[in-house]
């Protein structure tokens, strides 16, 4: 039986094969990496949007099966929502978050680089910065804002918002109608009340909050 060396050509053939699947593979992950680098973020501003429609769903619905008033609060150093029965029935007055014989039940927590954004508007798309500080629930869970031991049902905005995204894509909208409605505005459209709304459009010329 004969036998054959392989030739240099055989071997350079067998080489340029593995260059060129290497450059394919490093291309590959390249795109992967430039594509996550826009999924993570825009992830990010989901998963919070999400987490502050439930924060709110939850503390209207305590208000309404407990019969107690709920408040959220939030923690800025840990970026918490954190949801309180105001069992001690004192809402409005000043510290009354969370005092006494309130007790938490519950928190969710906005993700890395995510904001509650601040616009000039009579509502700024921070709800905690208005009145006491805190967003409350009464019992029918219609929204309450509470200042000086006096409350009034308001429409709620809370802009979430994530910097690392571009120009009309970074903001989301949770509204909380005067009604008790709670929901996640349509990238586009403005919500039930348009004085505060996120800007969801690219090149949009519409003043919207992000």
């Amino acid at each position: 039986m004969r036998l054959y060396k392989l030739s240099n050509y055989s071997k350079a053939f067998t080489m340029t094969e593995l260059i060129v699947t290497m450059i394919i593979v490093a291309g590959v992950i390249a795109a992967g990496i430039l594509t996550m680098r826009g999924y993570v973020p825009k992830q990010r501003l989901i998963n919070s949007t999400d987490a502050v429609e439930k924060a709110l769903s939850q503390a209207q619905y305590e208000a309404t099966s407990r019969v107690y008033w709920t408040c959220l609060r939030f923690v800025s150093s840990t970026k918490q929502i954190e949801i309180v029965v105001d069992q001690s029935g004192d809402h409005g007055a000043a510290n009354s978050c969370g005092n006494g014989n309130d007790y938490l039940i519950g928190s969710y927590t906005l993700d890395t680089g995510i904001s509650l954004a601040a616009c000039t508007s009579p509502m700024d798309g921070n709800p905690f910065d208005e009145g006491d500080g805190h967003v409350w629930f009464d019992t029918t869970g219609a929204p309450q804002l509470c200042s000086g031991g006096s409350c009034s049902i308001e429409s709620l905005e809370f802009i979430i918002s994530n910097s690392q995204l571009a120009s009309g894509t970074r903001a989301r909208e949770v509204e909380v109608s005067s009604s008790g409605l709670i929901e996640v505005v349509i990238r586009g459209e403005v919500g039930y009340n348009p004085i505060t709304y996120a800007k969801t459009v690219t090149g949009s010329t519409n003043d919207g909050c992000e």
